[in-house]
């Protein structure tokens, strides 16, 4: 059996099809840029890839992977839709990849190269053996299709927090894909709920409610911030007036390090709350130590217009840590405990850790030793009380 005989442009373009477009191309091509990969047949065509193409190809080959790596490990089963343009000539200058195109350009079905690549002058590619179809299916089975993801409602990109482009990477896509239980190309028809004709249903009133911010809400009794005893105050008051709601600002927790975090909009977590909304008086077990000291102190507080959070925290955690070795433990504790389960558990294993080696957690020595199981009780203790302070207040 002889050499398969390299085919020529005349043959390449007859089987692609008569050429369509005859708009000029611009003549160079930064690959840092336009991330083009170039694959030079020996007719002198090339190939070259969108953007997404080219990071889709990348998956799975190691950073140091050069693009005729890219193309020829991958390309087999990707069914691209490259551009076939005749390059009279080109060549490689200094990370730049300098083509002259003639004027024959056109959009391609996928194809894919033939089986075997030796490489030319100047870092082109040079693939032996004529082009092939590859359908579609082919790619689908991978689960990494941009256009499957996109017929399935999943964006191929994104801005993050601070305003920079992401693109959702096929592991990315895949992955969502799967959750979606995606198992076919086309997702189903959208399903509309039958509707009864008659209309909404209407309050037999208009109601109207508060938008106010806890830590304002400072009365004569705060320890130099709104708690949630001056919730429960102001709670009663309003239903008094007729208000049907009370909006507050987040409450989310913050670490236990000073100086305390003042802003409600950056907590440490969600998913449990800020301990400085305690009034320590209404902790169950109080009445068993003195907190005259630090009630004084934290109620003068309430004198400056700003609000100092970092003494504010100081004064309430050692008024409650006196009520924490003083009183027994609460009826109620140990369901709370159980009922939040591993959350609570790591929420308070997080505290413990902060409180010795600060907030910073990705500074945190490897082999960081075990909490102390007596603290991670004292936070778990505290979001009990937390709980069981807004539950009061709720029910004003």
């Amino acid at each position: 059996m002889g050499r398969r005989a390299k085919p020529s442009l005349a043959s390449l373009m007859e089987t692609m099809g008569p050429p369509i477009s005859s708009q000029p191309w611009s003549p160079q091509f930064t690959a840092q840029t336009l991330e083009v990969l170039p694959v030079g047949l020996s007719s002198g065509a090339l190939f070259w890839m969108k953007p997404m193409h080219a990071d889709s190809l990348r998956v799975g080959l190691p950073p140091s992977a050069t693009p005729a790596d890219v193309v020829l490990d991958v390309m087999k089963w990707y069914p691209l839709t490259p551009v076939v343009v005749h390059s009279t000539s080109w060549r490689h200058e200094a990370g730049r990849i300098i083509l002259t195109y003639g004027p024959r350009a056109r959009p391609a079905p996928p194809l894919v190269a033939g089986a075997r690549r030796s490489c030319g002058d100047g870092g082109a590619v040079r693939l032996e053996g004529g082009p092939r179809r590859v359908p579609a299916r082919a790619f689908s089975r991978t689960g990494l299709s941009a256009e499957r993801a996109s017929r399935w409602g999943i964006l191929p990109a994104y801005h993050g927090w601070q305003g920079e482009l992401a693109r959702t990477s096929p592991e990315v896509e895949q992955a969502i894909l799967a959750a979606m239980g995606a198992d076919s190309d086309v997702p189903p028809p959208q399903q509309r709920p039958n509707l009864p004709d008659e209309p909404c249903w209407h309050a037999p009133e208009r109601a109207w409610g508060w938008a106010i911010q806890l830590y304002a809400l400072r009365s004569k009794e705060s320890w130099g911030v709104g708690d949630f005893a001056d919730l429960r105050r102001f709670a009663r008051f309003s239903r008094g007036v007729g208000a049907s709601a009370i909006l507050l600002n987040p409450l989310g927790a913050q670490t236990p390090t000073l100086p305390y975090q003042p802003s409600p909009y950056y907590s440490s977590t969600r998913r449990f709350r800020n301990v400085v909304y305690l009034r320590p008086e209404d902790v169950e077990g109080a009445e068993r130590v003195d907190l005259a000291g630090e009630r004084a102190a934290a109620r003068a507080l309430n004198a400056q217009r700003l609000i100092d959070y970092s003494q504010v925290f100081r004064l309430k955690s050692q008024a409650l840590e006196k009520i924490f070795r003083a009183a027994p433990a609460p009826n109620g504790l140990a369901t709370f405990v159980k009922r939040q389960g591993a959350a609570l558990h790591e929420f308070a294993s997080f505290n413990v850790r902060c409180e010795h080696h600060g907030p910073a957690w990705r500074d945190w020595p490897d082999a960081a030793e075990e909490p102390d199981a007596e603290r991670i009780a004292f936070h778990e203790w505290q979001q009990f009380h937390v709980d069981r302070q807004m539950a009061r207040a709720s029910r004003e």
